[in-house]
């Protein structure tokens, strides 16, 4: 199952529409302007899209395993692959638990989180495995994740581990990561920075319709959309008094 979802993120990745460069600067731009609007904007989205497009920047920014491995050292120190992998584990059994105990009767959504899967080991793919489920499963229910009281923090810390799993091979002697993976890892967070970026820009004119400079700048944060309303857009000249009689007669 891994291999098929690594899979299928490559393929999507050549379909992402925009180059890696300008994703890692509108996603910074779009960070720093949704901070800045915080109040305005937190209510009209799912939990934790702000941060989590912090987050997904600072992970996109690491465009190789060794960046990305820089990144995620700086917050959680030098950890051996053995140590990642037990620090992993044990979020891992800690996020099913609440999922399990919050949601008993909901079969679909635990299965989300990997509820009744086998037991994650400490096995570097199993651990791994089991991060990125759970991942994909807050992505896909936002909401109830956070009323589960599985906040952005929480999250945060999964893809730290992840990266230091990724990045502490050598230490174990286990084989690095492939550029493959670590290919697959930038995909997955372009495409995220992306979506949270056309949420934004999705919410401001409702949320700014008294502010029409701010939402532009939302507006303009998508990709050749400010060139084009600057050099493409005209307004057509309204029709003089008795040119829709003449055109007719």
């Amino acid at each position: 199952m891994l291999r098929r979802s690594k899979e299928d993120t490559m393929r999507k990745g050549k379909n992402l529409g925009w180059r890696p460069a300008v994703a890692m600067r509108v996603g910074e731009e779009a960070f720093k302007l949704a901070s800045d609007h915080r109040a305005e904007l937190e209510s009209r989205l799912s939990a934790g899209l702000i941060d989590g497009l912090g987050a997904d920047v600072a992970l996109l920014r690491g465009t190789t395993v060794g960046a990305a491995a820089a990144s995620a050292e700086k917050r959680s120190a030098t950890l051996t692959q053995g140590e990642a992998a037990h620090r992993g584990r044990d979020l891992v059994v800690a996020i099913r638990s609440v999922v399990r105990g919050a949601e008993p009767d909901d079969k679909a959504f635990q299965k989300a989180f990997g509820v009744g899967e086998a037991a994650v080991t400490r096995k570097i793919l199993s651990v791994d495995s089991a991060l990125e489920m759970i991942l994909r499963a807050a992505e896909t229910y936002p909401e109830r994740t956070r009323a589960l009281g599985i906040l952005p923090e929480d999250l945060d810390e999964v893809r730290r581990v992840r990266g230091a799993l990724h990045a502490a091979g050598d230490t174990q002697g286990a084989k690095v990561l492939s550029a493959k993976v670590a290919t697959t890892l930038r995909y997955e967070a372009q495409a995220r920075v992306q979506a949270a970026v056309r949420r934004l820009v999705g919410a401001a004119p409702l949320a700014f319709r008294g502010q029409p400079q701010v939402a532009r700048l939302f507006r303009d944060l998508i990709p050749g959309h400010k060139a084009a309303t600057e050099e493409g857009t005209t307004i057509a000249p309204r029709p003089q008094e008795g040119s829709t009689r003449a055109s007719v007669a």
